[in-house]
This record gives C-alpha cells, sequence and structure tokens, in this order.
C-alpha cells in the first residue's frame, strides 16, 4: 500500500538477496540502484528501507519503507524507542503454558551467526499467549519487546519450547521450514501521527495449518 510517505509491502519471499533485487527491480524498473545504506533508487524516486522483518533464509511479514528521509528518520527514532510493536505467531514443540514472559539476556557470537542466553548478553524481553495446542505442538501469539538477533528462536529453546522446523535450535527439527511467523506490524504515521497497523492472515501451511484460528 502507499501511505503518501511511506510503502508498505507484505509478502513471503524465499531469499534475502534475492527479495532485495528482486522488490527494487518489481518497484523500481531495471535502471533501478540499491545502496549500501538501505536506499533503493529510481529516476529521483527515492525509498529508505526502514522495517524488514527477517528469519533464516526468508522473509515473512511486513516490510515499511519511507519515500523521505525526514519519514525515514522519524520511523527510526520510533524503532530505536521501541515504539513499533511486532506480533508473531509460532509453533512450538511441546504443551506451553496458556501466557508467560520471558527475560534473558542473549549474546551473538558473530562468526558464527547463533545467538545464547548469558550474563554477558543484552537483556531481551517478549510475552506470549497460546492460541491452541494440538499434537504436542503449540501455536503461540508474541509480542516482541526487544529486537535481538534470533531472540525469539533462542529464548523459547531455552526454556524447553524449541520452535517447529528451527534446524539451529531445535536439536530434534524435522527438515522443513521454521514455523514463525510476523503477522502484525503497528507503529505511529511519521506524518499524520495516527497510529497505523498492517497484518497478514495466518499461513495455510503446515504446521499452521494444524490450528483453525
Amino acid at each position: 500500500g502507499n501511505g503518501g510517505s511511506m510503502l508498505i509491502v507484505a509478502g513471503i519471499v524465499v531469499s534475502l538477496p534475492t527479495m532485495m533485487y528482486q522488490l527494487w527491480q518489481f518497484f523500481l524498473g531495471s535502471e533501478s540502484t540499491f545502496r549500501t545504506d538501505g536506499v533503493l533508487g529510481w529516476q529521483g524516486i527515492v525509498l529508505y528501507i526502514v522495517m524488514m522483518l527477517v528469519f533464516v533464509a526468508i522473509i515473512v511479514g511486513v516490510l515499511v519503507f519511507a519515500k523521505t528521509s525526514k519519514a525515514a528518520a522519524r520511523l527510526s527514532e520510533q524503532i530505536k524507542n521501541h515504539k513499533f510493536k511486532k506480533s508473531y505467531y509460532a509453533v512450538v514443540e511441546g504443551k506451553i503454558n496458556e501466557e508467560g514472559k520471558f527475560i534473558d539476556r542473549l549474546l551473538k557470537n558473530y562468526q558464527s551467526n547463533t545467538t545464547k542466553v548469558s550474563e554477558d548478553g543484552k537483556i531481551a524481553k517478549l510475552s506470549y499467549k497460546l492460541v491452541e495446542c494440538k499434537d504436542n505442538l503449540s501455536l503461540v501469539d508474541i509480542n516482541l519487546e526487544t529486537g535481538r538477533s534470533h531472540q525469539i528462536r533462542v529464548q523459547f529453546s531455552y526454556h524447553g519450547y524449541p520452535l517447529y522446523g528451527d534446524q539451529k535450535y531445535n536439536k530434534n527439527a524435522v527438515k522443513d521450514q521454521i514455523a514463525l511467523f510476523a503477522y502484525r506490524l503497528e507503529f505511529t504515521h511519521p506524518i499524520t501521527k495516527e497510529k497505523v497497523s498492517f497484518e497478514l492472515s495466518k499461513p495455510e501451511r503446515y504446521p499452521f495449518s494444524l490450528f483453525l484460528v
């Protein structure tokens, strides 16, 4: 959708480099450019990448672009101050409590691209509510309060409920796509100051298809 000072894109694409290439080719044409500072450009049109929800080798959910540098700065400030509300669906293994909150310290290893719980790490917070449990799998609705690398995957695994299909943090994972989906993004419009929300329907693929919500 086009919000005047923003461009909102929703969908699922398979590879981050391929997605970025296809995105600017699709929206801006073969003469477009992509700068390392996260700016798409074409014939005087500039889009500033503000929010991108990335999981493993796929992108699932909502992408936010700003059409002016002022809008980009205001949106980035909201992200910095944790004003962006990001909600996710995940399918975890086991029967989890009806609701809960995880507060841990996470430390990232940049060489191995892995994250672990450590006293030397940065604070990581999330809360969740159980939506439905079936076949020893739980569909949870997650509110992410901080944005650490691999946060959802690491925290649920650490607390005994690894994500279905998570090859990195679930030692018993089946070879399938990780069951993590960013379904809602809420923030304040950088110009009108109105609260805006963008939401996607739950995926139809397994294991999400087990649940009726």
